[in-house]
């Protein structure tokens, strides 16, 4: 796990220090929030981390979890309230994805915001 965590660490370093700037947008993670159906998203999140794979996969699988978990409670944080009924936001997430799963993630967000 300390090797996982240390790798995570220089690849996020060495993209924070890159010459060409990251672009949140272009970010496969921020892709399937917003043009990704919503099961994607769902299962990035549901999905075991592999520590089994080698550190480079394992490291990538276990960065693209937390930035997506970064991501869908950000929004949260920026939007008391939208769990609605539900535990957590994911709950939410996962059963309203399971009703309509062509939807993306951000289209069924934006929906809990107007449920507000």
């Amino acid at each position: 796990m300390l090797k996982i965590t240390i790798a995570s660490i220089a690849i996020l370093a060495n993209s924070a220090t890159a010459e060409t700037p990251q672009n949140i947008q272009n970010h496969e993670v921020q892709k399937a929030y917003f043009s990704a159906p919503c099961i994607h998203v769902v299962a990035t999140l549901d999905a075991p981390s592999d520590y089994g794979a080698d550190l480079e996969t394992a490291t990538r699988v276990l960065t693209n979890k937390m930035i997506t978990w970064g991501h869908l409670l950000g929004f949260e944080s920026a939007h008391p309230g939208i769990r609605g009924e539900h535990e957590t936001i994911l709950k939410r997430l996962r059963a309203e994805c399971a009703k309509a799963p062509q939807k993306t993630s951000m289209e069924l967000l934006n929906r809990f915001v107007q449920d507000l």
